[in-house]
């Protein structure tokens, strides 16, 4: 995995670090909250690449501009969560952090991604599969 700056890939590739804030994402009324940059898969077996960046999170699920083996395939829903998921762990203290939110948000794989990934390397991923976790704090000053 590689990330799409400011994303980064986690060492190791464990994960992806996305710094947050007002100089980088915004909110959108009509289109979500907004994460510039993104990742990219590189499927050593297979060849193929996928690139998912400028992600959008909005009630529905997260949606980004998709590239596979450098062909757009334009915006699409890539993961889909459930808000009381995610609504019911925001206020969590994070004091070695300094800040608040939750520890643990599930991601699940869209029908979109789950198709895609299966075609491209015959892995065996279905929608709504467990995906990754997004384990957000929020540090501010007052």
């Amino acid at each position: 995995m590689e990330g799409i700056a400011p994303i980064e890939a986690k060492p190791g590739n464990k994960g992806i670090y996305m710094p947050i804030g007002w100089k980088r994402d915004h909110i959108d009324p009509c289109n979500g909250v907004y994460y510039p940059g993104g990742f990219v898969f590189n499927d050593v077996k297979s060849g193929h690449t996928a690139a998912i960046h400028d992600i959008y999170l909005r009630p529905d699920g997260a949606h980004a501009q998709v590239e596979i083996d450098g062909q757009p395939q334009g915006e699409q829903l890539v993961a889909t969560y459930k808000l009381h998921e995610f609504a019911l762990n925001v206020p969590t203290p994070r004091p070695l952090e300094g800040g608040i939110g939750p520890k643990r948000w599930p991601f699940y794989t869209s029908a979109y991604l789950s198709r895609t990934v299966r075609d491209l390397t015959g892995i065996p991923l279905n929608d709504g599969d467990y995906l990754a976790n997004l384990d957000a704090v929020v540090q501010y000053v007052p």
